[in-house]
């Protein structure tokens, strides 16, 4: 019966796990052969474009380098990469890795990898080269996985506690509490920790602790490995899903006073710096055999390094190294009383085997699980063979294991041994919840106890009623805010990547807040920004990054964490109200309860209040906080500085003609018909057409106004609706001109008037031409990408004398044009488009009245249509315009056309280079030999 139920669980799980390992290596095969460096790194398993440095040898031996992005001002892109992972490194645009190495820090400005193999590839490269860090897929842990499951068949019929934990023999009924008598450690102890302690202590083969956020679960796992070691002599295995999870058990043992007997398993790299010396390196590195181990190290090297030593000899000394070395480990391992260790790493194939005894057992008393409900249930069986006992700490109302592949996720492997045990045994008295929180104001805390903890939780009266009041007086900041932005018009970015959203009204409005905070005097340091999603933390940060000591992260990132105060933006806002993986509710538990004083939910109400979780946490902030229309930031977000958009986000094309069609349904029979029209043509002619139209409209009602004869137009024009501008206010015998630079670039028109300067009337074309080479470079989405712009450097006399006559002709048809239009009632909205269609269709040269609405051709330069027999620049009158382009291109890019005479070659690649003069010395030492070798003859 209970080799049935095992063995039922043991196969299930083998092929969740192999469904599990090949989507992950499915997802990095696809992702690195499909997607473009930048595109990986929007999904976060990719940092591009930085620098060395520094290096330094340190870790016990292995090499570790500091990559940074070129300028120190700058920081890491938002990503996925934290301590432990093992990432590959790649140079420049290239996708061949040259080594990999291990996350030892990652910081904003720069991460640290530690190498163990050589590096000498990377230091062949310049100083100044580029490197990509891209992580990597790891199959140790799945085969350690499929290891630990194997073994669970193994143990089954021998070990009481697999029995217990699927079912198949009873608990055994805990000692009562007058058999036990306790003496704390700590003595703040609450009544609910001291319970978990009591229940853990006397229970005989499994204790749950569920610790709901700030309700100090680890602070209760401490107490009870410190009652195991000092009071009942027990040895403990202490691990955790996660390096972080471990790295919290070992500082607050040795906070405690425990430090000489714990002992950390791992490479080194994957715990924080001030913990290395708690690990199994640096403990075998204060051992005594260590230096006979060296010693004997260095003597073998010296002896195959002189290749006369009998190969025997060698054998025979790197045998007794084996054994020596062993025999050092063995001993570190037998002296701890408390080995920590992730629950990968615990794994048989690992340091623990040192530690079986004759009969296949471990020398542990209990093993202890922190953060369980974030493990799949097959990692914790890999330590779970190693004692008798278990005690197991989490939260299954808190982030889930992370899982790759949705079916596997669908047929259980998403489910942990903890959420699993707290169902089956709820009966058992086998569970313990601790109900007193000690970080969150109570306005805070109530809906998570409601909504995820039957109401239980407690707030501790030192935080009950505590708020940013306490921290700056008259601060007046209620503990909950809503800003909603439903309403507003602030919807997310349409992007083509489902798993990349952004919102970039709400990313302002995080940033005006955010500012006010620190005008009103609170730290840095004391806020917390979460987003769910990577391109929304990107968002954010570009708009905060002259304060570096805010945390912005993603809700994974926060995980364990707590600020006084946290900003959430939820960014999704859209008409099908789709809210995306929001509607995972454990992650919004998550969010809500890392602050400690206030919390600020910026969201769309409208959208997101589709989930029935998020819509009971937005009722909650109703009932309790204040609520803030994002009407009210709008004034601020007007006058901030535009940031650029990151690069490569490719929108959706197709949803502008759905939101013609939506507005075609609201708009009168003129404006139907007007849709209805151009529903034939294609996409983009439908975006031209239809912003020409406004611009016109806007222009015209300006000439009309005769109490104003200057217009400013919005700098948030797009490079191309500055060019339709500019055509426009040309065929409307308008000045226009581009002013200011950057951001802050916008165009100026102005009616002409009698005492019109000669030079202003040559602003036009060099504008024009100017801003035809930066539409150039837009992307074909229309997103804004940096562009260093520079004035124009045409001489103006110059063009003056060679655009006399065509600026006459301009000006005639512009007359004829304006003349028609005047014509026309300003309302009358088809017979405008109409007529500014009719002049499009027709050749722009002078008195030539070719139709060009089948063949045609539109200049890059003056950016009129012309017919195939007028469309040469240089017969229609832009001869000198191309003449200059190709010069200019000529200057940057180092490159002559054919028939020039002169021949501008690129410097040589150094590895080039290099080759190419090896393969030289070769060849003259060739025809060397041969002269030699006739002389010889003579």
């Amino acid at each position: 019966m209970v080799n049935q139920s095992v063995d039922g669980f043991v196969l299930k799980h083998l092929k969740l796990i192999d469904l599990e390992h090949e989507e992950e290596i499915h997802q990095n095969k696809s992702y690195q052969q499909k997607l473009s460096l930048p595109e990986l790194q929007n999904r976060g398993i990719c940092l591009m474009k930085l620098c060395k440095q520094s290096m330094r040898t340190g870790l016990y031996g292995r090499t570790i380098i500091t990559f940074a992005p070129k300028w120190s001002t700058q920081e890491l892109a938002p990503n996925a990469i934290s301590s432990g992972d093992i990432v590959g490194v790649t140079a420049g645009h290239e996708s061949l890795v040259l080594v990999s190495g291990v996350i030892l820090r990652v910081e904003s400005k720069g991460i640290d990898v530690a190498f163990d193999e050589d590096i000498g590839v990377i230091d062949n490269y310049e100083d100044n080269q580029r490197f990509n860090l891209i992580k990597l897929s790891n199959d140790v842990t799945h085969r350690r996985l499929k290891h630990a499951l194997n073994g669970l068949k193994k143990y089954s019929l021998s070990h009481r506690l697999i029995e217990v934990l699927f079912g198949e023999t009873q608990i055994t009924q805990k000692a009562t509490e007058g058999e036990t008598k306790i003496t704390y450690f700590n003595h703040n102890l609450n009544h609910s920790q001291k319970k978990a302690i009591e229940l853990a202590l006397n229970q005989r083969e499994v204790a749950l602790i569920h610790g709901p956020p700030g309700t100090g679960k680890t602070t209760v796992l401490i107490e009870f490995i410190m009652q195991c070691v000092t009071n009942y002599g027990l040895r403990v295995l202490a691990t955790g899903p996660s390096n972080v999870s471990v790295d919290n058990l070992v500082e607050k043992l040795a906070q405690q006073g425990m430090g000489d007997q714990i002992v950390r398993l791992g490479h080194p790299g994957r715990s924080i710096s001030h913990l290395h010396s708690y690990s199994l390196d640096a403990a075998i590195g204060r051992s005594d055999d260590y230096t006979i181990v060296s010693d004997m190290r260095a003597e073998i090297q010296q002896m195959v390094t002189k290749r006369n030593t009998p190969f025997s000899e060698i054998k025979s000394l790197r045998k007794e190294l084996k054994v020596r070395e062993k025999r050092c480990l063995k001993q570190i391992l037998n002296e701890s009383k408390v080995v920590l260790t992730t629950l990968t790493t615990g794994s048989p194939e690992g340091y623990l085997k040192l530690l079986l005894d004759s009969d296949g057992y471990y020398p542990f008393d209990v093993v202890v699980i922190d953060e369980c409900s974030q493990a799949i249930e097959a990692s914790a069986w890999v330590v779970l063979n190693c004692a008798h006992k278990c005690v197991l700490a989490g939260d299954h109302c808190q982030l889930p294991p992370t899982i790759l592949s949705e079916k596997a996720a669908k047929d259980g492997l998403e489910v942990s041994l903890m959420e699993r045990l707290s169902k089956e045994f709820e009966d058992k008295q086998i569970v313990q919840m601790l109900d007193i929180q000690y970080r969150m104001n109570e306005l805070i805390m109530n809906w998570s106890s409601q909504e995820f903890y039957s109401n239980k939780l407690i707030a501790h009266e030192s935080v009950k009623n505590h708020s940013l009041n306490d921290i700056i007086n008259e601060s007046n900041i209620a503990p909950l805010v809503l800003i909603d932005t439903a309403g507003c018009d602030m919807n997310e970015l349409d992007l083509e990547d489902e798993e990349s959203k952004g919102n970039e009204s709400e990313a302002d409005i995080v940033s005006i807040y955010v500012r006010t905070l620190l005008n009103k005097g609170f730290s840095e340091s004391s806020i917390g920004i979460i987003s769910p999603y990577n391109l929304q933390v990107q968002l954010i940060r570009d708009r905060l990054k002259d304060h570096s000591n805010i945390e912005i992260k993603s809700v994974d990132g926060f995980q364990g964490r707590e600020k006084e105060i946290i900003v959430l933006s939820f960014v999704r806002s859209n008409d099908r109200k789709d809210v995306g993986f929001l509607s995972e509710r454990r992650r919004i538990n998550v969010a809500v309860t890392r602050a400690k004083r206030h919390v600020a939910l910026i969201c769309d109400s409208d959208t997101v209040s589709n989930d029935s979780t998020i819509e009971s946490l937005i009722d909650h902030f109703h009932q309790n906080g204040d609520i803030i229309s994002a009407h009210e930031f709008k004034q601020e977000m007007q006058s901030m500085t535009q940031t650029e958009r990151p690069l490569n986000l490719r929108f959706k094309t197709k949803e502008v003609t759905n939101k013609n069609q939506r507005k075609s349904e609201k708009a009168d029979p003129k404006t139907k018909q007007i849709f209805k029209k151009r529903e034939q043509k294609t996409e983009q002619e439908l975006v031209d057409l239809g912003k020409e139209s406004e611009f016109e409209k806007m222009i015209l009602h300006f000439i009309a106004d005769n109490d104003s004869d200057v217009f400013e137009f919005s700098p948030q024009l797009t490079s191309f609706e500055r060019l339709l501008v500019h055509k426009i206010s040309e065929s409307l015998d308008l000045i226009h001109e581009s002013v200011g630079e950057g951001q802050d670039r916008h165009i100026v028109i102005k009616k002409k008037t009698k005492n019109v300067n000669s030079n202003d009337t040559q602003i036009p074309v060099a504008v024009c031409e100017q801003e035809s080479q930066i539409i150039k470079n837009e992307d074909n989405c229309g997103e804004r990408k940096s562009i260093a712009k520079s004035k124009p450097q045409t001489n103006v006399e110059s063009v003056k004398q060679k655009t006399t006559k065509s600026e006459t002709k301009t000006k005639k048809m512009a007359k004829d044009l304006t003349t028609k239009i005047n014509a026309i009632d300003n309302e009358d909205i088809d017979a405008l488009i109409a007529e500014v269609k009719k002049a499009d269709n027709t050749c722009h040269y002078s008195r030539c009245k070719t139709g060009i609405s089948v063949l045609g051709q539109k200049c890059q330069f003056c950016g009129h249509n012309f017919c195939m027999s007028h469309s040469m620049p240089e017969i229609h009158g832009c001869g000198e315009r191309i003449r200059e382009y190709l010069r200019s291109n000529a200057r940057k890019e180092g490159k002559l056309s054919a028939g020039s005479g002169v021949t501008v070659k690129k410097p040589l690649d150094s590895h080039k280079r290099n080759y190419l003069e090896k393969k030289l010395n070769n060849k003259l030492n060739d025809l060397s030999n041969e002269r030699r070798a006739k002389k010889g003859e003579k």
